[in-house]
Formats: structure tokens, sequence, C-alpha cells
């Protein structure tokens, strides 16, 4: 990792992390192809949301092996006005593989058919987003009922998905200590829906009626299933020590991380 400005003490102190989290941009419907690259529309959106962030020392790209995420975590970065710009990598930890002829891929199709119907064109466009995000809130309940088993012989269960994040924001947590001081470093990691659902389902700290709750029960719980490039990200300081802190910010509110859940998490093998 490269070293950028240097204030007052030497490594450590008041460094910045945005480690954002997003769902991969609307991609390519292709029939039989589930690997496609993104609409014109998904590029765009991308390219729109890196223009918006603000400029920083750094913006370096993470993401899956599928081009649809490779492009978002791209295309966001080159839209940054960040002059800085770190060299793309591939993560296995933001992957998510799936055996399409599997049982768990069956049942994923059945909950689409029965939500949304066979005949999607007749459907009123409201409607059919409508319907849309129903099937997704289903189907994403469906994976995370799996807990720490898989779902088929090549995905990964859900506490797997979340400790594949927890152990890239555990890596980014550590990173602080070895960057000059001063330094603000935006890390964009393109993934999928079920990943961002997983992790959260473990560590996300909330209050309801009073009470400390960690995770949820349904996806809609916390709003329903990401849509496209809808992120979270996890905020990282330090103060001028070194002493560090991270907020994880969602939906436009703030939210604490388990400490005992995510540390299991980043534990897992």
């Amino acid at each position: 990792m490269e070293n950028f400005k240097d204030n007052s003490i030497e490594k450590g102190g008041d460094v910045t992390i945005h480690a954002v989290f997003t769902r991969h941009g609307e991609k390519e419907y292709v029939p039989g192809n589930s690997e496609t690259g993104l609409t014109e529309a998904g590029r765009k959106k991308s390219l729109e949301l890196g223009r918006g962030r603000e400029e920083v020392d750094l913006i370096k790209p993470y993401s899956s092996q599928t081009l649809r995420s490779k492009e978002t975590a791209e295309l966001e970065t080159a839209g940054s006005p960040t002059a800085n710009k770190g060299e793309y990598r591939p993560r296995k930890e933001l992957g998510f593989q799936f055996d399409p002829n599997s049982d768990f891929v069956k049942e994923i199709n059945r909950i689409s058919r029965e939500i949304i119907g066979d005949n999607r064109a007749e459907k009123d466009p409201e409607l059919f987003n409508r319907l849309m995000g129903q099937a997704a809130a289903a189907q994403t309940d469906y994976y995370l009922s799996f807990s720490d088993k898989k779902p088929d012989a090549i995905a990964p269960s859900p506490k797997e998905a979340a400790a594949g994040i927890a152990k890239m924001v555990d890596n980014y947590l550590r990173m602080t200590e070895r960057l000059n001081s001063g330094s603000v470093l935006d890390l964009i990691n393109a993934t999928h829906d079920l990943n961002l659902s997983a992790f959260l389902k473990e560590v996300l700290v909330s209050e309801v009626d009073g009470n400390r709750i960690v995770g949820f029960n349904s996806i809609n719980d916390i709003g329903g299933t990401f849509g496209y490039n809808e992120r979270f990200e996890v905020l990282i300081k330090t103060d001028s020590v070194g002493v560090e802190s991270h907020r994880l910010l969602f939906r436009g509110q703030e939210f604490e991380i388990d400490k005992k859940k995510f540390q299991e998490l980043v534990n897992k093998k």
C-alpha cells in the first residue's frame, strides 16, 4: 500500500478510510447467461456515483470476479475526482458462486415465478418493480435461512459470505497503522446483494422499542434488499494518536457493529 500525507506524527494518526461495500450496477439480461456486464444505465450510474465522491488521497477499486462487479468498481473509481487511483484488484471474499442446477437455484427461481409470474412484459412497470422487490426479499430471506449451512455444493453459507466481508473490513481496520498520518482513502468494494445482506444479518445493531437488537428476522426489517449500486459504508477513523473508531453508515442512518459477532466472523475458517 502506498504512503500518503505526513502530518505531525509518523503513522496512523488522523487517518480516514471510507470502506464502501456496494452491490454491482444494473446488469444486462441475457437468457441463459448470468455472468453479464452492466447495462448502459448501470455504467452511467456507477460513473455518477464516482463523480459525487469527494476528492481524497487515494481511491482504489476491488470486486468479485464477475464482469458486472468489476465494471461497477472500476467505473466508480474512474468517475471520482481523486487523481490518485489505485490499481483494480479482484477479491475472492466479495464473490458469490453457485450451482445453476442445484435445488437452491430452482427454489430461487420458483419464488420469482410465484410472486412475479412468467409474462413480465404484460405487467405495468410500477407493479412489476413492486413485485420484483417482494420476490427479492423472499429470495434473500430464503438464502439467509441457511445460516451456517451451504445452500448447495458451491455457494457459500450466509455466515461464510458474511465472514468474507468481515475479513475485508478487518484488513482495512489494520491498514490504518501503516498509513502516513492525515491520509484519507476511498476503498470501493463491489459485490453482490446476498453477501451484503448476510453481513448485516450478523453484525448490524439497531434499537427496537428500547431494546438492542443484533441482526434482523427479515430483510424487510431494514428496508428491503439491496438495489443496484446500493451500499453501506464502514467509516474508519483514527485520532491524532492513532486511537481507532468505526461506524456503519446505511440508508441515511448510523449503526453500531456488534464487536463480538464481528470478531467471530473474522476468526471463521
